[in-house]
């Protein structure tokens, strides 16, 4: 009720605003309740999920691609660019988003540098993998690969180096979330061992 006063308040369009919720499948009782306050499912989401029972062998990347993490400060805008492209974004961008991806996925109490792999080839930026140690496993927030260089392996490649990374440094347990209806890359974690071990419904409201 709080949410939709301050929505109510401070519309982001002239059409008001839409909020979203995200639930576990098995909270019914939870679910329920946000029917009954006018949400509405949308999407499903899972979390993929990987256990490794021993180090992943060394991966070699096609010739002329190299492998490096990021400078934050330079490669900011570039690496948003890229994320930007990748996915399906729902809403008109403001000229707000860049800022708004950068506060939340690089905020000091959780952005390691040293975890976010940028794939090149010269100075064009073909694939990225950002993620996070959340210490008692490593999650993959977001992984991207430019379109003209899809359907090489490198989305598959640049798992399984982080696969290995995070292995080195304790963390043998590494997910990662994927939108239910994103059908390839399903079977791509699918193929690398990582199995689905929870659902989250994604509810939405115009206020």
């Amino acid at each position: 009720a709080e949410m939709e006063k301050v929505a109510r308040a401070y519309p982001r369009t002239p059409e008001g605003s839409r909020l979203k919720n995200y639930m576990p499948d098995v909270a019914v009782p939870e679910q329920a309740a946000l029917q009954r306050a006018g949400y509405t499912c949308v999407k499903h989401h899972f979390r993929m999920q990987i256990e490794l029972a021993e180090l992943p062998p060394e991966v070699s990347w096609p010739e002329g691609l190299t492998l490096r993490t990021i400078q934050p400060g330079v490669d900011d805008e570039k690496v948003f660019d890229l994320i930007q492209h990748a996915f399906t974004w729902e809403e008109d961008d403001d000229g707000t988003r860049f800022i708004s991806w950068r506060n939340y996925m690089m905020r000091p109490d959780h952005f390691t540098p040293d975890l976010w792999f940028l794939l090149e080839k010269g100075d064009e930026l073909v694939a990225c993998a950002l993620c996070f140690n959340y210490e008692t496993y490593g999650w993959v927030r977001q992984l991207a690969v430019r379109d003209v260089w899809r359907g090489r392996g490198l989305a598959s490649t640049m798992l399984q180096y982080v696969f290995r990374v995070f292995y080195q440094q304790g963390l043998p347990k590494v997910a990662l979330g994927v939108n239910a209806t994103n059908l390839t890359a399903l079977r791509l974690y699918q193929r690398l061992g990582m199995n689905k071990v929870r659902q989250y419904d994604e509810f939405h409201k115009q206020v």
